[in-house]
């Protein structure tokens, strides 16, 4: 049970993102500010944190999603894949 305490704390201080379709955490890099995505390959399960611009965001408000409360998830192939 502490384990599971100590992440959400993590995620509360932005620390930390739990990757949904993964079952997984991954530590955020302390430069990261803004709205994120994940770019996880298919294969090799490598992860990537994109941050979104601006046009993304209009896209995703264009669609009526909110991008605060989201958690975009994109799966592809790596480049070493």
């Amino acid at each position: 049970m502490t384990v599971y305490r100590a992440l959400d704390r993590l995620s509360d201080l932005g620390l930390i993102r739990r990757i949904e379709s993964l079952n997984a955490f991954i530590a955020l890099p302390p430069d990261v500010k803004g709205t994120i995505a994940f770019k996880i390959c298919r294969r090799c399960g490598k992860t990537e944190i994109v941050e979104l611009d601006q046009a993304a965001l209009d896209a995703l408000a264009g669609a009526g999603i909110e991008a605060s409360d989201s958690y975009i998830e994109a799966y592809c192939d790596c480049s070493l894949c």
